[in-house]
């Protein structure tokens, strides 16, 4: 990607928003010729697509190209922190990016948040403006025991572990 990139000119096409919450830049980056610099870190196995709402334009072209190499096993996903993890395998002080499996135990709705407890040491937790779009997925009766795949960042909150879902497309049933 160096050799790439190295002394080049480079074009930034923005989303909805410029800047995350830590006003980190938020931009698809884009060679001379038109290469998506993304894809082609996506396609090499060099990254995960991370979504950071409501930028997700290109949230379903990115994900296609991060599980073919993620299928094929290329780059990042030869090493285990990448590999999905059973909520069970845990350990007490993971952190960083993650992808987590397990089975929903119980579902407790707050005042500004959910939570989906996976076991008694990891949760999700789900600000209400990403609820209503997973809402019919956990509908009382069907949600019970039922394996879901969360990613994003492992955090600990109160002593447990969690993941703050930051997109719906991060959980999946």
């Amino acid at each position: 990607m160096k050799k790439i990139l190295i002394e080049k000119k480079v074009a930034l096409v923005w989303d909805k928003e410029k800047r995350d919450r830590y006003h980190r830049y938020l931009a698809y980056v884009y060679l001379p010729n038109g290469e998506d610099i993304q894809v082609k870190m996506l396609n090499a196995g060099l990254a995960t697509s991370i979504v950071v709402l409501p930028n997700d334009s290109r949230l379903n072209c990115y994900r296609r190209f991060e599980e073919t190499a993620r299928r094929k096993i290329k780059g990042i996903w030869k090493q285990s922190s990448y590999q999905t993890k059973y909520v069970t395998e845990l350990k007490r002080r993971v952190n960083g990016y993650r992808f987590i499996q397990g089975e929903i135990k119980s579902i407790k709705h707050f005042k500004t948040a959910s939570l989906i407890k996976l076991s008694n040491d990891f949760q999700v937790y789900i600000k209400h403006e990403i609820y209503p779009t997973i809402r019919d997925k956990l509908n009382s009766s069907k949600w019970k025991n039922r394996a879901v795949t969360v990613r994003g960042w492992v955090n600990t909150y109160k002593g447990k572990l969690q993941i703050r879902l930051s997109h719906p497309d991060n959980l999946k049933f």
